[in-house]
C-alpha cells in the first residue's frame, strides 16, 4: 500500500514539474519553451539537431504585469523559418470589477534566422481592456499558401464590428 501511495505521488510531481516547464511541441518535431522573464515571455526554440535560439516577447500595458503566460499555443510552422504562435495571459482588472478573470490573447510570428529569432508581427486576438473577441473558431492556419486567418465577433479597426483579417507569410517566414 506504501509503495503504490509513494509511486502515485512520484508520478503527480513528475506531471506537475512537467507542466510547470511550459514546453509547447513544434509540428516538425522540436519544441519551444516558454517563461517569464522581467514581465516578458522568453521563447527557447529548439529545432532538431540545432542549437536553441531565444528571443523574447514584449506584452502590452492591459497583461497583468510580471505575470505567467496562462497559454502557448503553436498555430503554425514554417519549417525552419517562422513559428506562428498565441500566447495568452492575465488581463490587468480594471476599476468596478472589471476584467478580474480576464485574458489578453497575442498573435505573433517569430522568424527564424540561421542563429537567431526575432517577432516579426505581434497582433492582439482577444482582450478583455481593449474589447477584443474571436469568433469560434477565430484562427485558421492554412498550409498552401501559407495564411492565418482571423475571424473577430468584434475586432480592432471598428470596436464593437466584426472582422476578419488574412496574414500571409512568406517562404522566408516573414508576414506581409
Amino acid at each position: 500500500m506504501r509503495t503504490v501511495c509513494l509511486l502515485s505521488f512520484a508520478l503527480l510531481l513528475a506531471a506537475v514539474v512537467a507542466s510547470a516547464q511550459g514546453i509547447v511541441p513544434l509540428p516538425s518535431g522540436g519544441s519551444v519553451r516558454y517563461a517569464t522573464e522581467n514581465s516578458r515571455t522568453r521563447l527557447e526554440i529548439q529545432s532538431r539537431g540545432a542549437k536553441p535560439i531565444t528571443v523574447l516577447l514584449d506584452r502590452d500595458r492591459f497583461v497583468l504585469p510580471g505575470a505567467d503566460a496562462l497559454n502557448v499555443r503553436v498555430i503554425g510552422e514554417v519549417k525552419h523559418r517562422a513559428i506562428i504562435l498565441t500566447d495568452t495571459y492575465p488581463s490587468r482588472p480594471a476599476g468596478m470589477s472589471l476584467c478580474q478573470a480576464g485574458e489578453e490573447r497575442f498573435l505573433r510570428v517569430i522568424t527564424l534566422g540561421r542563429h537567431a529569432a526575432r517577432e516579426t508581427l505581434r497582433l492582439k486576438l482577444e482582450s478583455c481592456r481593449e474589447n477584443l473577441e474571436l469568433a469560434s473558431p477565430g484562427l485558421e492556419w492554412r498550409q498552401e499558401p501559407l495564411l492565418v486567418r482571423i475571424h473577430w465577433l468584434a475586432g480592432p479597426s471598428k470596436p464593437g464590428s466584426p472582422e476578419q483579417r488574412e496574414i500571409r507569410i512568406g517562404h522566408d517566414g516573414r508576414p506581409s
